[in-house]
């Protein structure tokens, strides 16, 4: 077996609480936060070359992705929301196709939704 070793994104302290998947074609798709901005980030290879985004930039976000792809290839991703002050609970959080952000019911998450559907390709349709 031969590993390819890559550098995805090298923006600063990032790709800690990572999560993988494969599409259907066998590219790999990533979530994880970004340490340096306290976001969570996602990165899609196609063709050879990554593309990277940042997800959600509210507050502390992106700690302990958890990332899966539906039978479209499209993303869905799970992840820990660390309020400020530090002592606040923290909460869960879920992203997914724009109709599961809109059930989510928040502007902010449909937004996000459609930006990582835009990143795999995929127009959304508008729900704003």
């Amino acid at each position: 077996m031969t590993w390819t070793v890559a550098t995805v994104d090298a923006g600063g302290d990032v790709g800690q609480y990572t999560s993988l998947a494969l599409d259907a074609q066998g590219n790999p798709r990533i979530s994880y936060y970004d340490a340096t901005n306290g976001d969570l980030r996602y990165a899609a290879k196609n063709g050879g070359t990554w593309t990277t985004v940042t997800v959600d930039a509210a507050g502390n976000v992106g700690l302990y992705t958890s990332l899966a792809l539906d039978a479209q290839g499209n993303a869905h991703i799970s992840y820990q929301d660390r309020p400020t002050p530090p002592s606040s609970t923290p909460t869960g959080r879920a992203l997914a196709s724009p109709r599961g952000a809109r059930e989510r019911g928040t502007r902010r998450a449909r937004r996000a939704a459609r930006q990582a559907l835009r990143l795999e390709g995929i127009e959304p349709r508008p729900t704003d």
